[in-house]
């Protein structure tokens, strides 16, 4: 650029994902990396922290001395406040109104599963390696089937449906969840033999129970008696879907795959935030989500094994980075996590978690003029406090 000829040049947002030039418009500076940012006309820090108290006021703390928690949820107890979690190991800790918590050891895969039988009484469901076992306060913790089933759990038309690894689900008799016996009108099992690969996930959505795969997807039409029930294959061509992702979200699927994140509507699946950069772990990968507030948050593995965190708006499909939200879970409507020494709820209008920090990276900027620049000014207006290097 020649001395004395000075172009000015302006940009009247920031956006993450590219879409028919920008997002926000041909005036929105793109990011090459960001983190912890909600961008569009302005910039600002994502899903923060609000600490849980309990109804008496106490925290939700579980001392340095317990295992790290994979996911927690609250117990169906009214308003006591009573929660549990399950650590990394399939361990189960229930808050029964004492210290220490309750311990199980039975290797679940996965829990915390909310369903409810005749009565309206609710329970949890827990998944293990030695069956499907059932918790509420007045009963405790009840064996009721002790057919070993995966990760896949899910409550759907008044049926409890679990997964035996790798191609059958069996289900409970209506409102009753401890109850898989194979009758007419009661429980069942349904045979699902295909090429797709091994069941990893169970979702609910609309009228349907949705069946994922390793390479695939099923709709299963589940009303009226077990002899009704139908299944249907979906087209599906794209990489391998990580089961601990599949989650509904407003009028959506979203999951994780090989080759990003995909959103589903029940009929086609099409890629959600398609130019936010994923660097996503092959093979194995251990995932975690929730739903709650029109938001879908996910915990993944990153190329290099680390943890990972991504946000994402349920009605656009657009998100952005976060921090890696350690005990990712949902329950009663809310995002739970365990940040700042507590237990956590996610919601944007609060702080980071202490030691995290957003950032916006723009790199290789030409600025719309060929050759060399002269930077002699940076105008940001707002409010907050922010840092800005630049380089060369």
């Amino acid at each position: 650029m020649k001395l004395g000829k000075t172009k000015r040049v302006r940009y009247d947002a920031f956006s993450v994902v590219e879409k028919d030039g920008n997002e926000v418009g041909q005036k929105g500076l793109l990011a090459s990396e960001s983190e912890n940012c909600q961008t569009g006309e302005s910039l600002k820090t994502g899903v923060g922290v609000h600490i849980l108290l309990r109804p008496d006021g106490s925290g939700y703390g579980i001392g340095n001395t317990t295992p790290v928690a994979d996911y927690y949820f609250f117990l169906p107890s009214g308003e006591s406040g009573k929660y549990g979690f399950v650590t990394k190991k399939g361990l189960v800790f229930l808050d029964n109104g004492t210290k220490p918590l309750s311990r199980y050891d039975f290797t679940v895969r996965t829990g915390g599963t909310l369903v409810f039988d005749s009565e309206n009484n609710a329970k949890m469901a827990f998944a293990s390696e030695k069956g499907v076992f059932l918790y509420d306060e007045q009963s405790g913790m009840v064996q009721v089937n002790n057919t070993p089933v995966s990760t896949a759990v899910c409550f759907f038309n008044e049926r409890l449906f679990c997964v035996e690894q790798p191609f059958t689900l069996i289900y409970s008799a209506p409102t009753e969840p401890s109850n898989f016996e194979c009758t007419v009108d009661g429980g069942g099992r349904i045979a699902l033999p295909t090429e797709k690969g091994k069941i990893v996930a169970l979702c609910a959505f609309k009228e349907y129970l949705y069946v994922f795969y390793e390479y695939g997807i099923s709709r299963l039409q589940g009303a009226g008696s077990g002899k009704d029930f139908c299944v249907e294959s979906l087209p599906y061509s794209g990489g391998r879907i990580f089961g601990g992702s599949v989650g509904a979200c407003e009028n959506k699927i979203f999951f994780l795959t090989e080759n990003g994140l995909f959103a589903f509507d029940g009929t086609n699946v099409q890629r959600a935030c398609a130019n936010l950069g994923f660097d996503i772990k092959t093979g194995d990968q251990v995932c975690a989500h929730a739903t709650a507030d029109g938001k879908y948050y996910l915990r993944y593995q990153g190329g290099d094994d680390k943890e990972k965190g991504l946000v994402v708006d349920g009605a656009t499909g657009q998100g952005y980075h976060s921090f890696a939200m350690t005990g990712l879970s949902a329950c009663k409507g809310e995002a739970l996590c365990y940040e700042n020494a507590g237990f956590c709820r996610l919601r944007e209008s609060d702080a980071l978690p202490s030691g995290k920090k957003a950032y916006f990276t723009a790199n290789n900027l030409s600025f719309g003029v060929l050759g060399v620049k002269t930077l002699k000014s940076l105008r940001f207006f707002g409010h907050g406090s922010a840092r800005v290097f630049v380089s060369a």
